[in-house]
């Protein structure tokens, strides 16, 4: 008989009951301290219901851990349900007018009786710890940026011309002037003594000077004893802070290159960030393919249609892990001031009239499938073996065949979309047309200058972006237009905008 354990986390006392394949209590709920003995006594009541029971709790927080890994150890399988399952099993069923403890814990066990969840394996210890150092260093990161507002926020009421001395305010340079105003030693000598001494002698007695005539002519509230040492406070706790991330970031390092030691070879993911893919992703192998892993950090679309309506965008479901998403988008922001694949993606989409935000999100997730494949093999990221498309077939054009050399700005991409049944190719020196993506009009223009030589743009009035250019160069007049027939075969402007027309020229 199959057997259905439900337990409500909480942080002091967890509930249980048991049900049978009918959803008929086994054993009513209970509760159980989340501590050894009431762990332990939780995991005596399961044997006594015979064993061979499939147990199920929601992801609560943190205090989950504790009780997974006893119930692990005493040969149970366990499934960590996400509470958007349960919350959905609680409003289905005739529970939703009761919210109790007792309640959940039967909740649980519907879910897992009714939607059959696989049991969560035991997460690897490497990515366990990394993922555990990368949300203590983001809780860091956090507090030394709220530091800095502070400071910001005291210098902007004794000191408010600050900002313009240095480009950094808390730069080495700045943070010794920041130091000797804190302590009320501005002299000359010594300040300028501090200064050679952060910026490495680029700074001097003539910097100093600038910082002492500055600060005699401000126009901020007195200095007080009470405002200066709140500002050597927050120095001394940024110095902490980012003492703290050093070390962090060190240990990360180690762990990172036993968990995916290739992700930082992706454009735009450098060590922190790819540690903190690493460890939200965790085991790899868990995802069945690259778009499990992309609903999992919820860059999945959603789609919400009724009657007439159908919205021409759609939204990404965010039901993931928020941790995952925000890095990915840091690193595909991070990728779009690279010459690489993702900046070539990007500018297509915006070529298409897309947002930018629209953009950085699918590239976030042209990222995502990257690093999965990259985390499955093992091997380091190569543009040109994620672009290579194999030998070109005995007759290839000589764009395929590669005896084209292709030189093109990134943008000019994007307009070669879509594929063209048939146009014939003639003598004629140069073909023209316009056509729609999304709101976005352009207009293109393909010229053969010489028997060796041809030429193609694209120019959009409402996006400076979308306006590109490029060149082939080829060997003779046959593989010119073959190039042309080529290129010509990746418009049907019917497709895009009805009244468009091609013409030849």
């Amino acid at each position: 008989m199959e057997k259905y354990a439900g337990i409500d986390i909480a942080k002091r006392t967890h509930w249980m009951c048991v049900t049978d394949g009918e959803g008929h209590f086994l054993m009513e709920p209970r509760p159980y301290d989340n501590d050894a003995d009431g762990l332990s006594r939780m995991v005596a009541d399961l044997d006594l219901c015979g064993g061979d029971v499939a147990v199920g709790m929601e992801s609560t927080g943190c205090y989950w851990r504790s009780c997974y890994k006893v119930l692990a150890e005493g040969g149970y399988p366990v499934s960590v349900i996400n509470p958007v399952v349960t919350c959905a099993e609680r409003k289905s069923g005739n529970l939703g007018r009761a919210k109790t403890d007792r309640v959940d814990c039967l909740v649980v066990a519907d879910a897992l009786r009714k939607q059959g969840i696989a049991p969560t394996p035991s997460p690897d210890a490497d990515a366990a710890q990394l993922r555990d150092l990368c949300r203590f260093r983001r809780a860091v990161s956090e507090s030394m940026s709220r530091t800095k507002i502070q400071a910001v926020a005291l210098l902007d009421q004794v000191w408010p011309e600050y900002g313009k001395l240095f480009s950094d305010k808390f730069g080495d340079s700045s943070r010794s002037v920041l130091r000797r105003f804190a302590l009320d030693e501005m002299d000359a000598d010594g300040l300028a003594d501090d200064l050679r001494g952060a910026s490495r002698n680029r700074f001097g007695a003539a910097k100093a000077s600038d910082v002492l005539q500055s600060l005699r002519s401000t126009c901020g509230v007195p200095a007080t004893d009470a405002l200066r040492l709140q500002l050597r406070l927050l120095l001394d706790q940024l110095d902490f802070c980012a003492a703290q991330l050093a070390e962090i970031d060190a240990e990360a390092d180690s762990l990172l290159d036993a968990v995916a030691p290739t992700l930082p070879t992706v454009p735009g993911i450098g060590r922190a960030t790819a540690a903190q893919i690493a460890a939200e992703v965790g085991d790899v192998t868990r995802f069945r393919d690259a778009k499990a892993l992309v609903a999992y950090a919820g860059l999945d679309p959603t789609r919400r249609q009724s009657g007439g309506f159908d919205p021409d965008r759609n939204r990404i479901s965010k039901r993931g892990s928020a941790h995952l998403r925000r890095s990915l988008y840091i690193a595909a922001q991070a990728s779009l001031r690279a010459d690489c694949e993702f900046r070539d993606f990007y500018d297509r989409l915006r070529g298409r009239g897309y947002s930018h935000r629209y953009a950085v999100c699918a590239v976030a997730r042209k990222m995502l499938c990257v690093c999965w494949a990259l985390m499955r093999s093992g091997e380091e990221y190569s543009r040109d073996r994620h672009r290579a498309r194999g030998k070109a077939p005995e007759g290839a054009s000589p764009v395929d065949a590669g005896e084209a050399s292709l030189t093109s700005h990134p943008a000019s991409v994007s307009m070669m979309l879509y594929p063209r049944d048939s146009m014939a190719v003639t003598r004629s020196s140069s073909w023209s047309g316009s056509y729609r993506c999304g709101r976005l009009k352009s207009t293109w223009r393909l010229q053969r200058h010489s028997s060796d030589a041809l030429s193609y743009s694209v120019h959009s009035p409402r996006s400076s972006a979308a306006s590109a250019s490029w060149s082939i160069s080829c060997s003779s007049y046959q593989s010119m237009m073959a190039a042309s027939a080529d290129l010509l075969k990746h418009f049907r402007p019917s497709q895009v905008e009805r009244s468009s027309t091609v013409a030849a020229m």
